[in-house]
This record gives C-alpha cells, structure tokens and sequence, in this order.
C-alpha cells in the first residue's frame, strides 16, 4: 500500500512541494492515503500531484463533531466528481474513507457515520462509480464494539499503534498481531478484508504516553511489520511519509513530529534505507533480513554507515542538481518491480 502523507508544512505546503514530495513517495510506494479534502485544498493541489507522480490515492473525508465539517468535506467530494470522475473510473482513486477514528475520539457515533458512508456511496452510484470501495478508517476496537460496521463497509480499515500502548518494540508485531486477530475473524466472517489504514513508529522525540522512540526502534518496528505483512499478505499504510516537525510546537508529546519514514527534507532516514526486506527488491531470497539481523530474522540495530549492503538494499539518494535524484529520494535496483518493494505497500499522507 503506501504512506500516509500530511501535507502540512507551517499549514500548507506550495504546489511544487506536493510535486517534489510526491515523487519522492512514488520511489518507495504506490498509493497514499489522504485524511480530508478541504485542508490545504488538497483535492485540488495534493490529488492531481499524487496522479502526475504514478501515485493512487486513498481519499479521506474528514469528519468530526461539527456535522458542517462533513458536508463540507461532501460537497468537495461532489465537486470534484463533477470536475474529473475520470480518476474514480480510472483507479487513480482506489477507495474513499468517511473520517479516520471519529467515533473513537467520540465526534460522532457508529450509526452517524455509517449515515456518512451511505451517502457517499449513493453519491458514487449517481455517477455509475459503485465498484470504488467506500470504508470508515477507526481503530480495531471500534470495530469490534460495532460489528455493525463492519458489515456497513465494502472493506474493513483498521488503524493499530503499539507504540501508543507501551508496547517494547521486541513483542510490538506480535502484539499487533494478537489485538487485530479478533477483527480479522469478525471481517472474514462476513466476507470482508481487512486493510491497516494507520501503523508506525516515532523515530525520536518523547512522551510518557508512548513506547521509547528512537531511529532504531522505528527501523526495528518498520522492518517487524513489513514482514508481517508480507507473510500474511496484509495491505497496509503506514504512518507516515515525512516527519512533520510543525507539530511539535502544537502538542506536549514531541513524537508526533518524527513518525515519517522521510526526513522533512524528503531524505530517507539512513536507519530505513539500509534494511534489506527480502524478494525482488533486494536481490535476495524471501529470508533475506536486515543487515545487522541475526539468523532467525529477529532485526538489530545495524552498523552501516548509511550505505547500501551487498544484498542490493536500498541507499539514501544523493542531492545531484543535474539527475533526477535531486529530491534525495531512495535509489532502487534497476530490476525493481514497483509493487513488491521495500516500503511499497502504502503511506498514510
């Protein structure tokens, strides 16, 4: 899947910014998820950069306890339908989320935003655009206190954070695993799949209500999970593209800046760039683990320099103002198959 990509730099970033951060993402994914379509027009300056790049897009509607928050956010939705339903029919828009953990925030209550959902579906049918799934983004307990949900959506979009539970990131995967099982089963019996809209890791910064974060445990957790997920051929967006330092001026836990797998000047942070995930991308067999690993696969920290192993695995980009790795995006083996790379499942945007 992909990452999940805010586009906020002191609020709103400039339109060659959106370009620039989305071919960064398209090197390491091919799709993102958006959270709302009013902030920072990003229906109109985020979407049409994601698609110029070779992205899709996971679009969001956000939803909160201000019902004109929704409406609005509709509105958009219909205005861009009318504008260009070419990118719904297309696949440039893979799906639509109505709010993302709204009813968990208490904003607004499960039948609420199931009303939500059924709207947006009815509006999609207007425009003979049914096939285009429409989900709610909530974390795995709400789902599972509200079955109903669950057999409201086309697929299930759960969003999971040991690091918010404390978790030590040796047993966090494990973890993970062992809370999303009971919705797995609720989704399997009735028919319907299961997608992580929202995982990660903070990479520094601190809180009391948070595991520690650190390179290391955000590299240790990343490399945990896309093994998971591959094992199980789970689909994902992880939490998040680029750091976001503005809000750590916003919020008493510092982590919340440092959740990206970039750092804000779009440079792969070393600690990722030097995993080696195993398949195709790599060059290696599916054992393959990251350097520094021990023998059963378990990750530990690596002592790489910042440069690629001989495995084949990913290396930072490096600025070079007359190539097209100006943007300091990670560089790939030329054999590389886009969906089957290193971050390439989705980011959270």
């Amino acid at each position: 899947m992909g990452p999940d990509w805010a586009p906020v730099n002191q609020r709103c970033k400039s339109v060659d910014s959106i370009q620039a951060d989305m071919e960064t993402l398209a090197h390491v994914t091919h799709s993102i998820r958006l959270y709302g379509l009013r902030d920072c027009d990003q229906s109109s300056t985020v979407v049409p950069a994601a698609i110029n790049a070779g992205l899709s897009v996971s679009l969001g509607l956000w939803v909160s306890e201000d019902d004109g928050v929704f409406e609005a956010e509709f509105l958009q939705l219909q205005s861009l339908l009318q504008q260009n339903a070419g990118i719904f029919s297309s696949g440039s828009v893979v799906d639509i989320h109505v709010g993302s953990e709204a009813i968990y925030r208490k904003e607004v209550t499960a039948a609420k935003n199931i009303e939500n959902l059924q709207r947006v579906k009815a509006l999609l049918q207007a425009y003979n655009l049914e096939p285009v799934p429409v989900t709610i983004a909530e974390i795995g307990d709400v789902y599972l206190a509200h079955p109903e949900l669950t057999d409201a959506v086309d697929f299930v979009q759960a969003n999971g954070f040991p690091f918010w539970e404390r978790i030590a990131v040796d047993n966090a995967v494990a973890y993970f695993e062992s809370r999303m099982e009971p919705l797995f089963q609720q989704a399997l019996a009735r028919d319907k799949k299961v997608v992580i809209g929202e995982t990660g890791w903070a990479s520094d910064g601190a809180s009391l209500k948070a595991s520690e974060a650190s390179p290391v445990n955000a590299a240790h957790y990343f490399y945990d999970f896309f093994q998971m997920a591959k094992q199980n051929n789970l689909e994902f967006y992880y939490f998040e593209g680029f750091d976001e330092p503005w809000k750590i001026g916003t919020t008493n836990d510092t982590v919340e800046g440092y959740f990206g797998l970039f750092n804000e000047d779009r440079t792969l942070k070393p600690e990722i760039a030097v995993l080696s995930l195993g398949g195709s991308c790599t060059g290696t067999n599916e054992e393959a683990s990251a350097p520094g690993s021990n023998s059963n696969g378990a990750y530990t920290p690596s002592s790489s320099s910042g440069s690629s192993e001989s495995s084949g695995a990913y290396t930072p980009g490096t600025v070079n103002p007359d190539g097209n790795e100006s943007t300091g995006a990670p560089t790939m083996p030329p054999t590389t198959k886009p969906e089957e790379c290193h971050v390439r499942r989705s980011l959270a945007a």
